[in-house]
């Protein structure tokens, strides 16, 4: 059983009959050989993401959530399935560690939703996380989908062109894009003399070659 203890202390795009090591990026997503993969049916806090505690505080979910992920699978062969497209254009799909369905642990585990709509899916699995209070059930909080919408909005007032996907350069020549809901979106700036942009979507980001960070090996 994962609790807030395991944070205080890859998932593939496959054939069926192929297993693949990943690189964890967020608590619901994973790179494979360069594509970018969001795990079906679940949605984890956001990397930037808190929730609330209990006694009126916040803890850092969605780190906690991509820590979780990579405990899991990090350095493991895993079996995908892909399901379908997201809203983004990313392929999504399960992901099998052995006989473990990994998309269904992390909502066990209370670290991610189940999304809508799955057809039950992993309903189950977050209702027994639920009972239980763990993860980020142990008091009502924001789900993710509603804390992306709120941070791209406020991003959009002051991003140029209704573009608020900050495009970085970083030191070792590396493109890596950040969301508005990412860590550190806020103090990060964007120098065109740099090569750096603006996009206005995750799709356009891929597209061009850029790159989400994979925020849990800062």
């Amino acid at each position: 059983m994962r609790t807030l203890a395991v944070f205080l202390l890859t998932a593939c795009l496959a054939l069926p009959a192929s297993a693949d090591v990943a690189r964890v990026i967020d608590g619901d997503t994973i790179e494979l050989a360069g594509r970018v993969v969001d795990l079906y049916g679940i949605d984890a806090p956001e990397l930037g993401q808190r929730c609330n505690l209990p006694n009126g505080g916040t803890w850092p979910c969605g780190e906690a959530a991509a820590r979780v992920l990579n405990e899991l699978v990090g350095g493991a062969r895993l079996t995908c399935t892909d399901q379908d497209a997201g809203p983004d254009g990313r392929v999504t799909s399960v992901c099998l560690l052995g006989g473990l369905d990994v998309n269904r642990q992390m909502a066990r585990d209370g670290f991610a939703w189940a999304a809508e709509p799955t057809d039950g899916d992993y309903i189950a699995a977050q209702q027994q996380a639920k009972d239980q209070s763990i993860g980020v059930w142990w008091i009502p909080t924001q789900p993710p989908w509603e804390y992306r919408v709120e941070q791209w909005d406020a991003a959009l007032a002051t991003a140029p062109y209704g573009c608020p996907i900050k495009g970085r350069v970083m030191d070792a020549g590396a493109q890596i894009y950040l969301t508005p809901w990412s860590p550190g979106y806020m103090k990060a700036g964007v120098l065109p003399e740099k090569g750096e942009r603006w996009f206005c979507s995750e799709r356009e980001a891929l597209d061009s070659g850029w790159r989400s960070p994979a925020w849990y090996l800062r």
